[in-house]
């Protein structure tokens, strides 16, 4: 087999092996998420603010500013 033809053929091999690994692991999404991801699950066990605490943002119109 001659260096170029050696050479086209491992460019072919690596392209096959690349669009097999990315096929793969979209599979694999695509079972997980229609047979084991519950999306009521995500929901619940999700962050959940802390209960008492106060989120305040800065009323834009009260804001001094310092370049006037």
């Amino acid at each position: 087999m001659s260096s170029k033809a050696q050479t086209k053929s491992v460019r072919l091999m690596t392209i096959l092996a690349y669009v097999l690994a990315v096929s793969l692991a979209a599979i694999a999404l695509a079972v997980y998420y229609t047979f084991f991801w519950d999306p009521a699950t995500a929901i619940r066990t999700s962050v959940q603010p802390t209960p008492n605490v106060e989120v305040t943002t800065p009323n834009l119109l009260e804001v001094n500013h310092a370049e006037d």
